[in-house]
């Protein structure tokens, strides 16, 4: 695993609590992927994440040199697995369960680790 202990906790606490965990169909394939958010205001929470995971930033609604919001996305698959077994541990029930549908849906299978 490339984290920590502690950065995997964080992670988690930032997943559980910000994290959207949703499955999107591509124009271009005809499987769907599994695409993971974060929303924030704080965007050193948003860096510190995209530092520890990856993804791509977008910083929305600029006005004025302050951010509205600024949005982390994770699409490589392998990534969403390696990051949704390292903090599966420490998600509440309803995120498990999720975690569970979507690794399945694209794997073809329950996920099964």
């Amino acid at each position: 695993m490339r984290w920590t202990d502690e950065e995997v906790a964080w992670i988690a606490g930032v997943m559980e609590a910000k994290g959207i965990f949703s499955l999107q169909q591509t124009k271009f394939n005809d499987y769907p992927r599994v695409q993971v958010q974060v929303k924030l205001k704080d965007v050193d929470i948003i860096e510190n994440l995209h530092f520890l995971i990856g993804g791509t930033i977008t910083y929305r609604g600029i006005k004025n040199g302050r951010t509205k919001y600024v949005q982390l996305n994770l699409y490589k698959q392998i990534e969403i697995e390696e990051l949704f077994k390292a903090i599966y541990p420490w998600m509440g029930q309803r995120r498990q369960d999720k975690i569970d549908i979507l690794l399945g849906s694209y794997e073809g299978r329950v996920a099964e680790w």
